[in-house]
């Protein structure tokens, strides 16, 4: 079987032999794990499926891209995983309730929560216009929260 088809313990030549789907790595004679962690890419609309080959200490190969975008985002979905965030965040006195928001850089995953916890405590006096920046520079990263769409003011 292939192993970049199969399941992501895999036979490798010089790996002990390991109990299947148990989701432990396999280990070479040396000791090290080794693990392959499938990954598809979103950075461009072929949504290529990308195996990351991983020993203990460090990325060993990246196959199934197609451009070089893949192999950069499957580098940092290992290592320091990112993710835009998108929200809401509470309006008073605007034609809606609430208005869009999302950062305007991919923030670490492990302050994603954090930041959804900030955005809930905000409550925002309409006008808000379009790009506004709702928070500047979140957690020390240079990145804002931003709206991403308008609230106006309720008539009359």
């Amino acid at each position: 079987m292939n192993p970049l088809k199969g399941p992501l313990l895999v036979s490798t030549p010089g790996l002990a032999p390991a109990p299947k789907n148990l989701g432990l790595p396999r280990r070479r004679a040396s000791g090290d794990a080794i693990l392959i962690k499938k990954i598809i890419c979103t950075r461009c609309p072929q949504g290529c499926e990308i195996h990351v080959r991983l020993n203990d200490t460090e990325i060993e190969s990246i196959e199934g891209n197609l451009c070089k975008l893949g192999k950069d985002y499957s580098k940092t979905e290992i290592i320091a995983p990112k993710r835009v965030v998108t929200s809401t965040v509470k309006v008073f006195n605007g034609v809606y309730p609430l208005v869009p928001v999302w950062t305007s850089e991919p923030i670490p995953k492990d302050k994603i929560f954090d930041l959804m916890n900030e955005l809930r405590k905000i409550q925002l006096t309409a006008p808000v216009k379009i790009n506004q920046i709702i928070l500047q520079n979140i957690f020390g990263l240079g990145i804002d929260v931003i709206a991403s769409r308008p609230a106006d003011v309720i008539p009359g």
